[in-house]
């Protein structure tokens, strides 16, 4: 579950708990879960996305003028984060330093309570995010995301040491079986339970819930030829990629970002 609605950090989480505990199996299935996923919700999204996009475009004809910006706020000045006040203070080897003193953090307290490391370093990364102690995307400022993400698929790729040619029709099965299931539970809460009015529309809601299959950059790509597909002018190519971004976004951000990880910490102590 973590694998199949997360991306490279809960892939590597769980690839690594199964190996510790030798489950050699059931850590390469993480690795082909996460290399198979794309393929799978890409088209749907798209799919949803057009469908839904036709919906807009005809709204967006009939009365343009109720989806023009409305420009808000009253003018004062959004508060300025204590990382952004002493930014000079932030170098690249101080962010990268803030990151890892995080990591051992929250290693320590995953030692010394239940709940797994990788809770304790999300709801720590959330904490200084939001008190504004350490700057946004400290990773990407400090040029290491990429470092950081060769780590984590280094991590992932030795599960795959152990497999043999007579492990793949069977974990081939498996993969179909999961991406099925995942699929009747997107369908029933997106198409047939009310759930879909939550967003308001069923090929909408059908779309977020493929999103924990792709996650960015690839539902920003799908947005956008989402919007060259069914716009006809660049204002309305714009309408709908702007507008169906927000949902597929947020929704894939949630799901991958958030949720995928407190799922990791939580089944791994059920290995």
């Amino acid at each position: 579950m973590p694998v199949i609605n997360g991306a490279a950090m809960a892939t590597s989480l769980m690839a690594s708990a199964a190996a510790e505990k030798g489950l050699a199996t059931a850590a390469a299935l993480c690795a082909v879960i996460y290399s198979v996923q794309k393929f799978v919700g890409a088209p749907i999204a798209s799919a949803m996305g057009i469908r839904y996009g036709k919906k807009l475009l005809k709204a967006y004809r009939e009365n343009p003028a109720q989806f023009k910006k409305q420009e808000t706020g009253n003018g004062a000045s959004a508060k300025v984060s204590f990382a952004d006040k002493h930014k000079e203070w932030y170098s690249a080897n101080v962010m990268m330093a803030l990151v890892a003193a995080g990591s051992w953090v929250a290693h320590i307290l995953g030692d010394l309570t239940p709940i797994n490391y990788s809770i304790w370093a999300l709801l720590l990364g959330v904490v200084c995010a939001a008190s504004g102690l350490v700057p946004t995307k400290p990773l990407q400022k400090s040029n290491s995301y990429g470092l950081m993400m060769v780590a984590v698929f280094g991590s992932i790729i030795p599960s795959l040491a152990k497999v043999s040619l007579s492990d793949l029709g069977t974990m081939a099965f498996q993969t179909i079986v999961l991406f099925a299931a995942a699929l009747i539970g997107v369908a029933l809460v997106g198409w047939v339970l009310p759930t879909w009015k939550l967003v308001g529309d069923k090929d909408l809601a059908v779309g977020i819930g493929v999103e924990q299959f792709l996650g960015f950059p690839s539902n920003v790509v799908i947005c956008r030829e989402v919007g060259d597909a069914v716009g006809e002018t660049p204002e309305e190519k714009a309408f709908i990629e702007d507008t169906l971004n927000v949902p597929y976004v947020v929704g894939g951000i949630t799901v991958i970002t958030v949720l995928s990880t407190m799922l990791a910490g939580f089944v791994i102590n059920m290995l």
